[in-house]
């Protein structure tokens, strides 16, 4: 087999693979699989560490809005046997349609509280919570030039990210400019 699978329920991230096109190509693959047995694909990386590519496949349970809150989904949550349940169903698809060259591991695991955004839908899921965003570009934010930016998502409109910063000052940020966003868990 082409992998190692590893099991996760929190990672750091050393190094990001721009693989784009790549990854699009892995996500249509394994959408059906990851769908067909009931749960949500919320997103894959490719990082390259010590030589050597970690493919990261997030999983979560599926989020119908209408039908229930925030917190009730958040009581649901993503299971080892999960991901192991995934992990071999996507194991067999990467192995078959060879969309990761060289060697890797491959890690599922479900994308926890501080959940990276990697959809304008999901953004959309998470206005009104805390968010940390990293930029590929810095922006001027009361004053000064940042390249890290917390603050409440606000609202997401063609393309453009508005984070409230400390409750006084909006934030416009183009989502072609973030390179990562991140939930800040409230508790």
């Amino acid at each position: 087999m082409g992998f190692t699978p590893i099991f996760i329920f929190g990672a750091i991230m050393k190094q990001q693979v721009s693989r784009q096109p790549m990854l699009e190509k892995l996500e249509k693959a394994i959408l059906p699989v990851v769908t067909a047995l009931g749960y949500e694909l919320w997103g894959c990386v490719l990082c390259g560490v010590d030589g050597r590519s970690v493919l990261r496949i997030y999983i979560d349970v599926p989020y119908q809005q209408s039908q229930q809150s925030e917190l009730a989904i958040q009581k649901q949550a993503v299971s080892l046997d999960d991901c192991r349940k995934i992990s071999h169903e996507i194991g067999a698809i990467l192995d078959v349609e060879n969309l990761v060259k060289g060697r890797y591991n491959l890690e599922v695991s479900s994308p926890g509280l501080d959940r990276t955004l990697f959809t304008e839908r999901q953004y959309h899921r998470f206005i009104g919570s805390m968010i940390n965003i990293r930029l590929l570009n810095g922006e001027i934010v009361a004053g000064e030039k940042r390249k890290n930016i917390k603050g409440r998502l606000y609202s997401i409109e063609n393309a453009v990210v508005t984070l409230t910063i400390d409750n006084k000052e909006n934030a416009n940020i183009p989502l072609a400019n973030i390179a990562k966003a991140n939930i800040i868990p409230e508790f």
